[in-house]
């Protein structure tokens, strides 16, 4: 790892065997399939996806891609992709659905696929299973597709999809009520936008264009919890001239935040030299960190909340990875794990020709997880490891898999390629991974829970462990964290903090009525009651009430028994 002194905010910075494949054909699709080994640990090709670990869909065309990875709750996946010529002539878009073993999904689309009119950017999972499409080119603009890959029709009117009105867009999120929010630029300017729920403009929100500088692009963005928008790319000082990363936060409202870096703008020159943003990470605690290259190694810069160097990250704010001591290596997508580690990915070629995938893993503090594999790299040969590959996207699975995806050089062209690594295991699905559950009963750290990594609630407070730990920041050793008489889960179910004793449940009483009745009753009888909301209809209430000789009472609450009128029967 190389690092670089922290710069302030506009200054310059110095600088301190091929695998054979196997062929199977579905959906006239050639998959290509790897080996790999049956004891396989975190970092190494998954065996039990695709085959070996490997899928690379071959619709026999000159080039072919995988761009995009949407994993789904019930451990399907989403990737999109396109076909083109080799002069860059894109003559196909479409969406794939596999399951969690790699098979196409054939209930989706057309036998697993979707075509599309535009080149997907973006894609968001619905709650219910509709999947929100952002797409560029050809028939641009946004989309929703319903779970089965058919065109939603209730969306904006007609399912036809609304322009995205936006330059090159760059990126497509969600709020929490719904709405769409989109961020591009156009070369010297850089745009948010926001949709309702249902595709239509969003007259509430002021969002526009802002110059940002000379050939300057967006390349990505994320919202916060709070409805800020972050978005970062990259400018040359003009055309053809070396490369700076930028990033741009906006208000909720879609105005520049004034709070962030330099009036909502932060442009950094870390050497000099070509300097690019290609991904955007939030971290729960509201700091930033900004994935891409430099002109040789992969870039983590790590941002306070106010836009200035964390000082905690890597060094200064900085963490450069030579993943492949190659001639070029530049970081493209990155994803958070529940603890804050970082996985990012990359594409590492060499001077002599060539390029792979590689998966980068880092701690929360920028150093490499050595645990993921040394250096906290993994690189991922194609078919043709002497041919070109390149990653363009990474993500988590359901399972907690890791998936990498891009476009593969085969022996018959170029196909789209997605690997699953395997990840940490997690016996007890509590989102902590087991070496982090060290069973001591004291949380200690992310890393050092004192959890049973069996039990996914140990206290049982009605909270997993992975959300007290990762979440709410409560104690999951303890059922009761500040001590205030009332469990973590009750005080997250209420909307009270469980580690704030004097933000704790109000002592409100329910009132409730009952009906109270009695009923005389032989021995050897049985009886049955019955309610009706007006006497004309009635409904067993009780049933199978044994006579005693005597008088049997009855509580009923209004709230269960809501009918008007009870009567008695003698069962049969």
């Amino acid at each position: 790892m190389k690092t670089a002194t922290a710069p302030p905010a506009t200054a310059s910075v110095a600088r301190p065997a091929p695998l054979a494949p196997t062929q199977l054909v579905a959906l006239g699709i050639h998959l290509l399939g790897f080996t790999a080994s049956a004891t396989a640990a975190p970092g190494d090709l998954d065996p039990t996806f695709g085959t070996g670990g490997r899928v690379i869909f071959e619709q026999s065309a000159a080039q072919e891609s995988w761009d995009h990875f949407q994993a789904l709750p019930n451990g399907d996946i989403l990737v999109a992709g396109w076909t083109g010529t080799n002069d860059g002539y894109k003559t196909g878009r479409y969406i794939v659905r596999l399951n969690k073993d790699g098979a196409p999904v054939t209930s989706f689309g057309t036998a697993g696929q979707v075509t599309l009119s535009g080149t997907v950017r973006d894609m968001v999972a619905l709650p219910g299973g509709k999947i929100l499409v952002a797409l560029v080119d050809g028939g641009g603009g946004i989309i929703r597709l319903q779970s089965n890959g058919s065109l939603d029709l209730t969306f904006h009117g007609d399912g036809s999809g609304v322009g995205a009105a936006v330059d090159n867009l760059c990126g497509m999120a969600v709020d929490v009520q719904g709405r769409i929010v989109l961020a591009g630029s156009d070369g010297t300017r850089v745009e948010v936008k926001r949709l309702t729920a249902e595709g239509n403009n969003d007259g509430s929100f002021a969002g526009g264009r802002y110059p940002i500088g000379n050939w300057a692009w967006a390349t990505a963005m994320a919202l916060q919890a709070d409805g800020k928008i972050v978005v970062v790319g990259w400018q040359a000082r003009s055309v053809g001239d070396p490369q700076d990363l930028w990033v741009v936060r906006f208000l909720a409202n879609g105005g520049l935040d004034p709070g962030f870096a330099s009036g909502g703008k932060l442009v950094l020159d870390i050497h000099g030299e070509n300097d690019r943003a290609e991904a955007v990470l939030l971290r729960p605690n509201g700091k930033i960190v900004v994935v891409g290259g430099t002109p040789q190694d992969s870039l983590f810069v790590g941002l306070n909340q106010d836009g200035t160097l964390d000082a905690s990250f890597g060094s200064g704010g900085i963490v450069e990875i030579d993943a492949g001591a190659g001639y070029f290596d530049i970081a493209n997508a990155a994803t958070l794990m529940p603890d804050g580690r970082i996985i990012a990915s990359s594409t590492v070629s060499y001077s002599g020709g060539g390029s792979r995938f590689a998966a980068i893993r880092l701690m929360p503090n920028g150093a490499p997880d050595s645990t993921f594999a040394p250096g906290g790299i993994v690189q991922i040969p194609g078919t043709e490891d002497s041919g070109w590959n390149w990653a363009h996207d990474i993500a988590r699975g359901a399972s907690g898999g890791i998936f990498v995806i891009g476009g593969a050089e085969n022996p018959s062209g170029q196909g789209g390629m997605l690997v699953r690594l395997k990840g940490d295991p997690d016996s007890d699905g509590d989102g902590i991974v087991d070496s982090s559950e060290t069973g001591t009963g004291v949380f200690v750290s992310a890393f050092d829970t004192g959890t049973n990594p069996l039990m996914a609630d140990t206290d049982g407070d009605g909270l997993t462990d992975g959300r007290e730990a990762y979440e709410h920041g409560s104690n999951p050793n303890l059922p009761d964290t500040d001590g205030d008489g009332f469990l973590d889960g009750y005080e997250v179910q209420t909307g009270k903090s469980p580690t704030d004793p004097l933000d704790k449940p109000a002592l409100v009483a329910e009132a409730r009525t009952a009906i109270e009745f009695t009923f005389p009753s032989a021995i050897g009888k049985t009886y049955r009651i019955e309610g009706s909301p007006d006497m004309a209809a009635w409904t067993v209430v009780e049933d199978g009430i044994t006579g005693n000789g005597g008088v049997i009472t009855r509580f009923y609450s209004t709230r269960n028994h809501p009918q008007r009128f009870l009567r008695v029967e003698e069962s049969p």
